[in-house]
């Protein structure tokens, strides 16, 4: 066993200490006990991250997210992604924000998340992803501050320039009044239904920052189809991915996800009755103004 190996050994119960600060009693000794099996199982995996969040400019990021350490070491984004592959989406998703933002990107993971647009009463943030679903999430908050709609992606650049969309979720059960907000939303953005509001918004991100390609996973692809995953988390999913990515364009290319084209297909208002033509010409006409809202805004970091 070399010395290094021996290090990285005994390094490993003050690492998962630090990845878990707010779990307690004996489930913080399971959490501990699991980081430091897996994390010997899968030593390179935990080296890159360590690698990649040890640069001055990123280790703010695991101070105010610490289980960024562990994404790659479970189910991420994609149900059939191995660990090793999980490492390299995120390791490239963090080094390519950096490349084009400098320190500004810092600003999507404070505790707050960042203010890209407001929509009505509600805001249009950019904010830390999900644990298992992406490293960074486009979020729909109301007045209340209540999270209405998430989008969660993974950027990376191997072999192209690409965004993989891991989870889009809609108000929980706890928002009693969610068929209103809907209704209400829906009506605002003259007819763009709200779970529509938010892969448009991804895609104006993915013209932004000139990326090739865009998928979504499907159901099969979700995470919580993992085998570890079993129940209320499984049966969870209930949304189907493949109706909205198909609406947008979307080809399936495995059982796992379908590819997104950059620019989906628009209706021709000229063919449309009057009062469809007046609420089309109306939304696409909003969807250019937020692509503009977008692009001063993102010019700002």
């Amino acid at each position: 066993m070399s010395a290094n190996y021996l290090n990285f050994v005994l390094s490993l119960p003050k690492v998962a200490e630090a990845v878990y600060p707010d779990i307690h009693g004996l489930k913080k000794l399971r959490y501990n006990a699991r980081f430091c099996l897996w994390s010997l199982l899968k030593p390179g995996v935990l080296k890159q991250m360590q690698e990649l969040f040890a640069q001055p400019d990123l280790k703010t990021i695991t101070d105010v997210n610490p289980r960024l350490l562990e994404k790659p070491l479970k189910p991420y984004v994609c149900l059939n992604w191995r660990p090793e592959q999980r490492a390299k989406k995120i390791y490239e998703h963090f080094k390519t924000l950096h490349e084009m933002y400098g320190r500004g990107f810092l600003d999507f993971y404070s505790n707050e998340g960042w203010l890209l647009a407001e929509i009505m009463d509600c805001k249009l943030l950019l904010c830390a992803g999900p644990e298992r679903e992406g490293s960074l999430a486009l979020k729909l908050t109301d007045e209340k501050n209540r999270d209405l709609f998430t989008l969660a992606f993974n950027l990376s650049t191997t072999p192209r320039r690409e965004i993989h969309i891991g989870a889009l979720q809609g108000p929980g059960d706890h928002i009693s009044d969610r068929g209103e907000i809907i209704k209400s939303l829906t009506r605002g953005i003259h007819g763009l239904r709200p779970k529509a509001l938010m892969l448009e918004v991804l895609l104006m991100l993915a013209r932004e920052w000139q990326v090739d390609n865009v998928f979504g996973i499907t159901n099969k692809g979700h995470i919580y189809q993992a085998l570890r995953y079993t129940g209320s988390k499984r049966s969870s999913v209930t949304y189907n991915y493949a109706e909205l990515w198909t609406e947008y364009g979307g080809e399936q290319v495995s059982k796992f996800m379908y590819k997104i084209p950059l620019q989906p297909p628009r209706k021709d208002p000229s063919t449309l009755k009057k009062t469809k033509r007046r609420l089309y010409t109306k939304r696409y006409a909003w969807i250019e103004e937020t692509q503009e809202v977008v692009k001063t805004r993102l010019s700002e970091l």
